[in-house]
């Protein structure tokens, strides 16, 4: 579930719904009476029902270069992102790529696919090296560990709040932000919840590394909240990307 839209104290609350069976398969069909509203502890009514579908998707892939292993977790998210932009994006889908510090206002959304590869293929995990890459590292992010973790954490918590934000504003429906992580400490993570949940964007967490997630915690709560999927130690991380753009094709 996401998305609260803006109300005066007496106006209907909207929320964007997905509904699923057991197999992440969408149920259609659905009326008032098939779902329950709990506000606070208090029931309150479902005054309407509207299957949505939408024709082309917005998309945004947020890559976490800082918080994915170089080598095998990077060719693995690689991999996978490729495969999702050859097989499962549609012509009249958009997508935006970012990562920790690009600038906000040079993230468009496009449809030219040799433009998303390049971006996907110049992607690269930087976990656990700390040499400053630009300038706005070399003044700003420290090369010790044990300080340089929580200025990457505070970074790419105001991108992603940053990105909602930005994908939202593209006007109304559900839209979906994956974000390619392992996990980390967001310095405050409600800010990208309510980013999120404000602008109707659900965050669809996948962790690249082939093994447990060393920080599941943030990505799973970050799911859970926006209404997103997280793909968290799998060993095919295709259905996490499959998921994402299947959850725009029909919600309530």
């Amino acid at each position: 579930m996401a998305g609260l839209a803006a109300r005066a104290a007496d106006d209907p609350v909207t929320l964007d719904v997905v509904v699923t069976d057991a197999k992440s398969r969408s149920i259609q069909n659905l009326g008032p009476a098939d779902f329950e509203l709990i506000d606070s502890g208090e029931p309150r009514p479902v005054e309407d029902v509207r299957r949505q579908s939408s024709g082309g998707r917005l998309l945004a892939i947020f890559l976490d270069e800082y918080h994915v292993q170089p080598g095998v977790s990077t060719a693995r998210a690689r991999a996978a992102l490729t495969e999702f932009i050859d097989t499962q994006l549609r012509d009249a889908d958009a997508i935006a790529i970012m990562k920790p510090l690009d600038p906000l206002n040079g993230i468009t959304l496009t449809q030219d696919r040799d433009t998303i590869r390049k971006a996907v293929a110049a992607f690269e995990g930087r976990k656990g090296s700390y040499a400053a890459q630009t300038p706005f590292e070399e003044k700003f992010i420290s090369r010790d560990p044990r300080t340089a973790g929580a200025t990457r954490a505070q970074v790419v918590t105001s991108a992603l709040q940053a990105l909602a934000t930005r994908l939202g504003g593209r006007g109304p429906g559900r839209k979906a932000l994956v974000l390619i992580s392992e996990g980390f400490t967001p310095t405050m993570p409600r800010v990208i919840i309510q980013a999120a949940n404000r602008h109707g964007v659900a965050i669809h967490p996948i962790d690249p590394h082939p093994d447990a997630a060393q920080d599941e915690a943030t990505l799973r709560t970050l799911a859970d909240q926006t209404g997103g999927y997280a793909s968290i130690n799998q060993t095919d991380l295709s259905p996490g990307f499959v998921q994402a753009s299947a959850d725009l094709d029909g919600y309530y």
